[in-house]
Protein backbone atom coordinates (compact mmCIF):
# COMPACT_ATOMS: atom_id res chain seq x y z
CA UNK A 1 0.00 0.00 0.00
CA UNK A 2 1.36 3.40 -0.84
CA UNK A 3 -0.13 5.98 0.69
CA UNK A 4 0.46 9.91 -0.84
CA UNK A 5 -0.98 12.33 1.57
CA UNK A 6 0.37 14.95 3.17
CA UNK A 7 3.42 13.59 5.72
CA UNK A 8 1.05 15.06 8.71
CA UNK A 9 -1.71 12.87 7.74
CA UNK A 10 0.41 9.60 6.59
CA UNK A 11 2.08 10.33 9.90
CA UNK A 12 -1.07 10.50 12.41
CA UNK A 13 -1.91 7.40 11.69
CA UNK A 14 -1.48 4.73 8.81
CA UNK A 15 -2.18 1.50 7.72
CA UNK A 16 0.49 -0.56 8.87
CA UNK A 17 3.63 -1.64 6.62
CA UNK A 18 2.17 1.01 3.73
CA UNK A 19 4.97 3.44 2.39
CA UNK A 20 3.95 6.66 2.77
CA UNK A 21 4.98 9.44 0.08
CA UNK A 22 3.27 12.43 -0.26
CA UNK A 23 1.83 13.39 -4.00
CA UNK A 24 3.87 15.95 -4.43
CA UNK A 25 6.98 13.66 -3.55
CA UNK A 26 6.44 10.94 -5.76
CA UNK A 27 8.39 11.77 -8.77
CA UNK A 28 11.82 12.46 -6.78
CA UNK A 29 10.92 9.52 -4.35
CA UNK A 30 10.30 6.93 -7.27
CA UNK A 31 13.00 4.66 -6.32
CA UNK A 32 11.74 3.52 -3.32
CA UNK A 33 8.66 2.70 -4.61
CA UNK A 34 10.26 0.23 -6.86
CA UNK A 35 12.58 -0.66 -4.18
CA UNK A 36 9.00 -1.91 -1.79
CA UNK A 37 7.73 -4.27 -5.24
CA UNK A 38 10.91 -5.48 -5.21
CA UNK A 39 10.86 -6.63 -1.34
CA UNK A 40 7.36 -7.91 -1.90
CA UNK A 41 8.25 -9.59 -4.75
CA UNK A 42 10.86 -11.66 -2.96
CA UNK A 43 9.01 -12.35 0.40
CA UNK A 44 6.22 -13.99 -2.26
CA UNK A 45 9.25 -15.71 -3.94
CA UNK A 46 10.08 -17.28 -0.40
CA UNK A 47 6.58 -17.44 0.78
CA UNK A 48 5.64 -19.88 -2.50
CA UNK A 49 9.10 -21.69 -2.17
CA UNK A 50 8.38 -22.77 1.31
CA UNK A 51 4.93 -23.89 0.66
CA UNK A 52 6.00 -25.83 -2.22
CA UNK A 53 8.79 -27.73 0.51
CA UNK A 54 5.86 -28.07 2.88
CA UNK A 55 3.21 -29.53 0.50
CA UNK A 56 6.74 -32.32 -0.85
CA UNK A 57 7.55 -33.30 2.28
CA UNK A 58 3.90 -33.67 3.68
CA UNK A 59 2.73 -35.58 0.22
CA UNK A 60 6.16 -37.62 0.73
CA UNK A 61 6.44 -36.72 -3.25
CA UNK A 62 10.18 -37.28 -4.76
CA UNK A 63 12.45 -34.60 -4.62
CA UNK A 64 11.88 -33.75 -8.54
CA UNK A 65 8.48 -32.70 -7.90
CA UNK A 66 8.33 -29.11 -7.20
CA UNK A 67 5.96 -26.05 -7.77
CA UNK A 68 4.52 -24.52 -10.63
CA UNK A 69 6.96 -22.00 -12.19
CA UNK A 70 6.94 -18.65 -9.41
CA UNK A 71 5.77 -15.63 -10.98
CA UNK A 72 5.52 -13.72 -7.92
CA UNK A 73 2.96 -10.68 -7.89
CA UNK A 74 3.45 -7.31 -5.96
CA UNK A 75 0.75 -4.79 -6.84
CA UNK A 76 0.75 -1.14 -5.57
CA UNK A 77 -2.53 -0.51 -4.03
CA UNK A 78 -2.89 3.48 -3.80
CA UNK A 79 -4.27 5.19 -0.76
CA UNK A 80 -4.97 9.37 0.31
CA UNK A 81 -8.11 10.51 2.05
CA UNK A 82 -10.95 10.72 -0.32
CA UNK A 83 -9.75 8.83 -3.64
CA UNK A 84 -8.89 12.15 -5.35
CA UNK A 85 -4.91 12.00 -4.95
CA UNK A 86 -4.63 8.43 -5.09
CA UNK A 87 -6.27 8.40 -8.79
CA UNK A 88 -3.39 10.76 -9.83
CA UNK A 89 -0.80 8.84 -8.46
CA UNK A 90 -1.97 5.62 -9.81
CA UNK A 91 -1.75 7.31 -13.38
CA UNK A 92 1.76 8.28 -12.66
CA UNK A 93 2.61 4.85 -11.53
CA UNK A 94 1.42 3.28 -14.55
CA UNK A 95 2.92 5.78 -16.68
CA UNK A 96 6.21 4.91 -15.23
CA UNK A 97 5.65 1.23 -15.15
CA UNK A 98 5.12 0.33 -12.11
CA UNK A 99 2.61 -2.13 -11.33
CA UNK A 100 -0.41 -0.89 -9.92
CA UNK A 101 -3.33 -2.61 -9.12
CA UNK A 102 -5.70 0.65 -8.52
CA UNK A 103 -6.41 2.87 -6.14
CA UNK A 104 -8.79 2.64 -3.08
CA UNK A 105 -11.99 4.05 -4.25
CA UNK A 106 -12.80 6.37 -1.33
CA UNK A 107 -9.08 6.77 0.15
CA UNK A 108 -9.17 5.96 4.10
CA UNK A 109 -12.55 7.08 4.65
CA UNK A 110 -14.24 5.03 3.22
CA UNK A 111 -11.33 2.41 4.61
CA UNK A 112 -12.71 3.84 8.03
CA UNK A 113 -16.47 3.57 7.25
CA UNK A 114 -16.35 -0.38 6.00
CA UNK A 115 -13.47 -2.07 7.30
CA UNK A 116 -12.24 -0.41 10.34
CA UNK A 117 -14.27 2.21 12.51
CA UNK A 118 -11.60 2.60 14.99
CA UNK A 119 -9.27 4.20 12.58
CA UNK A 120 -8.69 7.69 13.28
CA UNK A 121 -10.87 10.50 11.48
CA UNK A 122 -7.77 13.15 10.27
CA UNK A 123 -9.84 14.93 7.95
Amino acid sequence: VLDVRPKPLSDAARLRGALAIPLRELDGRLGEVWRAVDRARAAATAAEAETARRLRVEAMAPRSVTASPLKPDARVFVMCSKGNQSQLAAAYLRAAGVPVAGDVLGGYEKWREDVDPSFPKLV
